[in-house]
């Protein structure tokens, strides 16, 4: 309602300044415990590390999906295809990263 009424008002939301269309907003926050997590004791940083490492059996698990798909049948070394993505996003530009990728298996695969 509250931007319906500045809307209303001015005619037109667009231009307005951010904080007056947010100072009519009533703000308030949503818990979630596995999108954030303080790190401030060993037990927490173990904890943190231990959902990390979850998210490598997903990618793992993602690999083994699009090599079925695809009909590849090799070993594929995570590490360093993302050590090449990481450097070529980090050393050219972020949209280096897959394209050096595709690249680099198109020619291993010439």
């Amino acid at each position: 309602r509250g931007l319906a009424g500045l809307a209303q008002e001015h005619g037109t939301l667009d231009g307005l300044p951010l904080r007056r269309l947010t100072a009519v907003l009533h703000l308030t926050r949503v818990p979630d415990d596995v999108a954030s997590f303080d790190c401030d004791t060993w037990d927490d940083i173990a904890t943190a590390r231990a959902r990390i490492r979850e998210h490598g059996h997903v990618l793992d698990e993602w690999i083994s999906a699009v090599k079925d798909e695809l009909g590849i049948d090799l070993d594929v070394d995570t590490g360093v295809l993302l050590d090449l993505a990481r450097d070529a996003a980090h050393g050219v530009a972020r949209p280096a990263a897959p394209l050096t990728t595709f690249l680099v298996g198109y020619a291993a695969a010439r």
